[in-house]
This record gives C-alpha cells, sequence and structure tokens, in this order.
C-alpha cells in the first residue's frame, strides 16, 4: 500500500517538476522513501534519548535528505548547463 501511494506522489512530482526525473536514480526513488521510513522507524523503536529526542533529529535529517534527493538542484543546474554548453559549442 505505501509503496504505490508513493510511487503515485513521485510521479505527479516528476510530472510538475518538484521532482527532477534523474536516469539512474528515478527507478529507486519509491525504494528510497521506503528504506527512509523502515530506518526511521527502526531507530523510533532503539532510541533511549529522553523523549525520543534523538528520533526527532533523524526524522529531520531524513526529511532533508530525502527532499534534497528528489529536487533539483544545484548540481542538476550545473549538469545541465554544462550539456549546453557541449551541445552548442561551435565546431
Amino acid at each position: 500500500m505505501f509503496i504505490p501511494y508513493a510511487k503515485q506522489l513521485i510521479d505527479e512530482g516528476t510530472q510538475n517538476g518538484e521532482i527532477v526525473l534523474r536516469p539512474l536514480l528515478h527507478n529507486v526513488y519509491t525504494t528510497m522513501i521506503w528504506q527512509s521510513f523502515l530506518q526511521v522507524l527502526h531507530f523510533w523503536v532503539n532510541d533511549q534519548s529522553s523523549h525520543k529526542a534523538e528520533t526527532d533529529v533523524i526524522v529531520e535529517k531524513t526529511i532533508h535528505f530525502v527532499f534534497d534527493a528528489l529536487a533539483p538542484n544545484a548540481i542538476d543546474s550545473g549538469l545541465d548547463y554544462l550539456k549546453f554548453l557541449i551541445q552548442k559549442r561551435p565546431k
């Protein structure tokens, strides 16, 4: 149930430009989200910190990582720029 829902969200995000369609990574986006969820759940179960404070930290870091991995970023912009320059260079 989780994976089809995540795939639907990723497809919508790809269509509206919020998620970058990367040739090598696009096929593992849903797996990455599922594994991140499982990692947080495992951490939460084993968290011995007061009021599960360390779980709050890992949730925040995991969300930042996943959103950074899915979103357009400076590397994508740089590669796009480089690709354009190579294609348009004088021959």
